[in-house]
């Protein structure tokens, strides 16, 4: 899409171009974790809530966190913090802010005019 194209199509002159996801719709955070945890458990996934992990260290074919508990596999879903371990200290992120409002009220859930877009 040309820069016009972004702007007449999302109301915002961004000066770039960029391309559009024309299915591209609204979700909320909160209910989409909630059910792949859901849809995880059934398939084997057990979640260890009010557990703060301090140090990973690699052992065998898994992990150990703490140095108490061993897992095959760690997901990493920290946030901001996720440069708190050796292993990703280096990782090249940063962290942004923002809000996503949700409405349970029909009229605010029809499609949402998404578009990416870059600097040239």
């Amino acid at each position: 899409m040309t820069a016009e194209q972004v702007a007449g199509l999302t109301g915002v002159d961004t000066g770039c171009g960029g391309i559009t996801y024309p299915a591209g719709g609204w979700l909320c955070p909160q209910q989409l974790t909630a059910e792949l945890l859901a849809l995880a458990a059934t398939r084997g996934l057990h979640v260890h809530y009010g557990y703060p992990v301090e140090t990973l260290s690699a052992e065998g074919d898994g992990w150990l966190l703490n140095q108490q508990r061993y897992h095959q596999a760690v997901v990493l879903a920290n946030g901001h913090r996720i440069t708190g371990f050796a292993q990703t200290a280096q990782l090249p992120v940063y962290p942004v802010g923002g809000s996503q409002p949700y409405s349970h009220h029909p009229a605010a859930c029809r499609p949402a005019p998404c578009c990416a877009t870059t600097a040239t």
